[in-house]
């Protein structure tokens, strides 16, 4: 997924809301990932998950379950907006 497609799925509210409810799919959460600047242990951090729960979910394919996707794409919504208030990724 290009990040100009990411950016508008977090500026849909509606969107956020039906992600949220059926779960994000782990090649949305690559997205993210590839375009945040933190690390598998970092998210395993923010998602009080395993690093191997995680390398689970993309070897099944599967989609978070609700939780896990909110705090995804609430993150996701906080590091677009930093990188829009201070112009850069850097300095947020």
């Amino acid at each position: 997924m290009s990040i100009k497609a990411l950016n508008k799925i977090l500026g849909d509210t509606i969107e956020l809301i039906r992600l949220t409810r059926i779960g994000v799919e782990y090649s949305l959460f690559n997205s993210i990932l590839t375009t945040t600047p933190y690390s598998i242990k970092d998210w395993s951090s923010f998602l009080h998950l395993t690093e191997r729960t995680l390398q689970r979910y993309k070897k099944e394919g599967r989609s978070f379950e609700q939780p896990y996707s909110e705090r995804i794409l609430e993150i996701a919504q906080l590091q677009k907006r930093g990188i829009e208030v201070f112009g850069d990724a850097d300095y947020f």
